[in-house]
């Protein structure tokens, strides 16, 4: 019996057409795509940045996210190398994919804008059409989907909240993309009785993360000018409970006093 060919079915993504008015779009040959890497190396960004990547040249202010970036071109994420930007994949189609973000270059007719990302530049032609991006939750409305979208997630806090490091997103699939990205060597276990905000209903993995999300909440933020003082109240809380936990191994069997109720904790509002 034969063996039949197998046949690959996932759905390739769908074209995005541009407008010819407002675009021009240059195939690039492979020379001219390793060159538009090699440009970054006179950009701001690389220029003027701490820590710099020599593989593809871009340039980062904060060191995590440095580490980040570098750990997507070792061996740790994938096989599969960008001969380009030399960035690493697990899968062929992941790699097939990223591949066209170098095949082309669109510049734009009416302004100085240029990207080689498709996706990128149909973003920006809705810009110059006037498409506005209405906040379902306010009066506000934008122009740019990037700047939409932050204001979802710092003025309209969401139940979906990173335990790793505090940040809170629109969505469980932003957030699970956003642990994908930043969080995917991490695999430490949050631990049950680790810090938590009561408020949100979430455990964290440390103290840091903790503050983090009381500090960029606007759950927290709006109707409180310090929310380091809640920050304060939490760990208090923590210390309390292993200061009790203390004393009651001291007493072993001895009769326990009154049971404190945990909300007399929470006395002031968040």
């Amino acid at each position: 019996m034969k063996n039949k060919e197998k046949v690959d079915k996932r759905k390739r993504p769908v074209k995005e057409i541009l407008n010819p008015d407002i675009f021009t779009i240059t195939d690039l040959s492979y020379d001219e795509r390793v060159l538009e890497i090699k440009k970054r190396l006179e950009s701001p960004n690389y220029k003027n940045s701490e820590y710099k990547c020599n593989q593809c040249y871009k340039g980062f202010l904060d060191s995590e996210a440095f580490k980040l970036h570098m750990a997507r071109h070792s061996d740790a994420c994938g096989t599969y190398q960008c001969d380009i930007c030399k960035i690493r994949f697990k899968k062929q189609h992941a790699l097939r994919n990223h591949t066209s973000s170098h095949m082309q270059k669109f510049m734009c007719k009416q302004c100085p804008y240029v990207t080689t990302r498709r996706h990128a530049a149909k973003l920006h032609e809705d810009y110059h059409n006037g498409t506005r991006y209405h906040c379902p939750h306010c009066q506000e409305s934008f122009g740019k989907i990037s700047t939409y979208m932050s204001h979802l997630r710092i003025k309209h806090p969401s139940d979906f909240v990173c335990e790793l490091c505090g940040h809170s997103f629109v969505s469980d699939k932003g957030l699970a993309l956003h642990k994908k990205l930043k969080h995917r060597f991490d695999d430490r276990t949050i631990p049950e009785d680790g810090p938590s905000c009561a408020e949100c209903d979430v455990n964290f993995i440390c103290r840091d993360a903790l503050e983090n999300h009381l500090r960029v909440s606007s759950r927290h933020n709006d109707n409180s000018p310090n929310p380091r003082k809640r920050v304060r109240k939490t760990y208090e809380k923590e210390d309390s409970d292993k200061i009790e936990g203390e004393k009651k191994k001291r007493r072993g069997n001895k009769p326990e006093g009154p049971i404190a109720c945990e909300q007399v904790v929470y006395t002031g509002s968040f």
